[in-house]
């Protein structure tokens, strides 16, 4: 079994994960996330976006039309746009 079919079959979720609440404001954050998700959307993935500060946390489930394919290719587009965020897997029931 490759890395991405055991992505593909034991991965809760992809989280993309943000401290900073510049870097989700940002103009054109939502437009940019979309545009890399978008060609890997359609698989059985969920995505969830979160975000902590000093006062709240966050963790903001995508709906299931942005589920995706989590390849090493969508990970590392993820970060390659997203330098300040966290990409991680998170596995499990």
């Amino acid at each position: 079994m490759t890395v991405d079919q055991t992505r593909e079959t034991y991965a809760r979720y992809l989280n993309i994960a943000f401290d900073n609440q510049n870097a989700i404001y940002r103009s054109g954050f939502i437009e940019r996330l979309k545009s890399v998700l978008k060609p890997f959307r359609g698989w059985n993935c969920a995505v969830c976006v979160s975000y902590k500060n000093n006062q709240a946390e966050a963790l903001i489930p995508l709906g299931k039309e942005w589920n995706i394919n989590p390849s090493d290719e969508l990970i590392l587009q993820l970060q390659e746009t997203f330098p300040n965020a966290q990409v991680t897997m998170e596995y499990g029931e």
